[in-house]
């Protein structure tokens, strides 16, 4: 017995290498010639990218470099707003006494690649993270990939890669956004659609009264892909307000269209169950029925009508009303030597026809992932070519698709004050907002019940520090965030004043004031 032991317990350890003469896995068959390089990116997308990606570019670059293999070494901190912070912290130990960061060779952060996470944060954000200063650096990729990858600078306006000279960022792949929804659960509600449509097709379904208390959403201050989408819906709004006047793009013709849509947004954050940290908890939620619909970015929306099937959940674009933006990837600034021309590597490799057909392909298909189908439009417009419904998970070609409309950037300078009032409105006055709502929702006078709705939105008034020791009135309207940016700027360049004391202390305020303003709002509908 001992001996039958034995041997039954030999063949278990040995039947994995005995397997391995057998079974072909598809890699290589290529001998590292030196020591595994390593490669070290920051990035919040989701496991199944990194996994697909980095088994990909290590067999890429054995077959392309005598057979050296690279390790991915993935830091995750969070959503995009955690990757800004950490990559703020990590640079701002470099900066000198004259505000300057320092010379890149002095530079060791351990960190070579930042990747995924939309254009605005790395064209605005990160390019000027450090007092104005970018934690990009530009590095000069091949020219005939960079003509092959990118034959038309931009979609519908919005750049495809950095106009800097060498560029910072590179679009490696498209994002959409769009609206998830439960069949099943917005039947129940009674949705009113026509039959054969979408139950919810447009923003302005998200604020059916009907859905009060059912949609899932994100914080916009954690998530940029939500975010971004809560903006699409203002900017889709100030386009309707330019449309009905001709193409009048004054100030004033801006700032009615802008009102039009906070107004909107109050009503869907008014029907919110919850808001969320994670922008993939929401599909997943609308998947399992415990909320009726929601705001999405596409691949979050796609993997889920994937993995439970249309009939539990349903992904919609808005039509001619969402952005269809670059997600990009860059190499951060002070990385050099070897590990810059790896990392370069990854860049350009990124942007090869096989990596791209990598983001759409099925499971198991020539130049498909190996585990699990990732649903990202690839940024290469050859690739569109070879469309194909079999083998494609979604077979449809955003370049074709865009209608004209996109995210416009001169619209969007007010950004970061609008997260920051967002949150505040919606998150720390939750309680304030939820309260008012519901005494609305119990009136029996819908056109009442729809104008006390639309007052939700304000806007209320603050008053703020200004360097100087003095104060400025803003009221919570564009031309008033666009005030707000212009101060916030001043005090990040008043040594006299701590810019995060003052974030913190604005968003109090603003919480405050629009506490007061629901209260207001609820006293008028009892």
């Amino acid at each position: 017995m001992r001996y039958i032991l034995g041997t039954l317990l030999a063949l278990t350890i040995l039947s994995p290498f005995v397997m391995r003469l057998f079974v072909d896995d598809g890699s290589p068959e290529i001998e590292a010639t030196g020591e595994t390089a390593r490669l070290v990116i920051v990035t919040p997308h989701n496991p199944d990218i990194r996994r697909e990606f980095a088994e990909a570019f290590d067999r890429w670059h054995r077959e392309n470099f005598n057979g050296q293999a690279v390790l991915i070494d993935y830091r995750v901190p969070g959503g995009t707003t955690q990757i800004t912070r950490l990559l703020d912290k990590t640079y701002s130990v470099y900066v000198g006494d004259d505000g300057k960061l320092a010379p890149p060779d002095e530079v060791n952060a351990d960190l070579d690649v930042v990747w995924g996470g939309g254009d605005f944060v790395f064209n605005v954000e990160l390019k000027n993270l450090i007092d104005g200063q970018s934690v990009l650096q530009g590095i000069e990729i091949d020219p005939e990939l960079l003509a092959a990858a990118y034959p038309q600078e931009d979609i519908a306006g919005i750049r495809l890669f950095d106009a800097s000279e060498p560029p910072q960022w590179f679009g490696v792949c498209l994002s959409s956004f769009g609206i998830v929804y439960s069949p099943d659960l917005v039947e129940v509600l009674g949705v009113e659609h026509n039959p054969g449509e979408p139950a919810i097709s447009t923003w302005d379904g998200l604020g059916d009264a009907k859905l009060f208390g059912t949609v899932a959403l994100a914080d916009p201050s954690k998530s940029g892909s939500a975010a971004v989408t809560y903006m699409m819906v203002i900017q889709r709004k100030m386009q309707d307000a330019v449309d009905a006047v001709g193409g009048d793009e004054s100030d004033e013709v801006l700032a009615a269209g802008w009102a039009d849509g906070m107004r909107l947004l109050t009503r869907i954050a008014a029907n919110s169950r919850y808001f969320t940290d994670s922008a993939s908890q929401v599909p997943h939620d609308v998947a399992q029925a415990d909320a009726a619909a929601g705001m999405a970015i596409d691949f979050y929306g796609g993997v889920y009508v994937d993995q439970v099937g249309p009939e539990r959940i349903q992904f919609v674009r808005p039509n001619a009303a969402t952005a269809i933006t670059p997600d990009p990837v860059a190499v951060l600034y002070g990385v050099k030597g070897e590990k810059r021309e790896l990392a370069k590597r990854f860049v350009e490799f990124l942007l090869t026809p096989e990596a791209q057909r990598l983001w759409i392909k099925k499971v198991g298909t020539e130049d498909g992932p190996r585990v699990a189908a990732l649903w990202r439009p690839p940024i290469r417009k050859d690739i569109y070519a070879e469309l194909d419904p079999e083998t494609w998970t979604n077979p449809t070609n955003p370049f074709a698709d865009v209608g004209g409309f996109n995210q416009r950037s001169d619209w969007m300078r007010e950004f970061s004050e609008i997260r920051m009032m967002w949150s505040a409105a919606w998150i720390d006055a939750a309680a304030a907002l939820e309260s008012a709502a519901h005494r609305i929702m119990d009136m029996q006078d819908e056109a009442r019940r729809d104008a006390l709705l639309d007052q939700l939105a304000g806007p209320p008034e603050i008053t703020v520090d200004v360097p100087g020791d003095e104060t400025a009135d803003i009221t919570l309207d564009r031309p008033g965030l666009l005030r707000l940016r212009e101060v916030r700027k001043a005090v990040s360049a008043d040594d006299a004043m701590d810019v995060g004391e003052w974030k913190a202390e604005t968003r109090i305020k603003i919480a405050e004031a629009y506490r007061a303003h629901y209260r207001s709002v609820a006293e008028k509908a009892e």
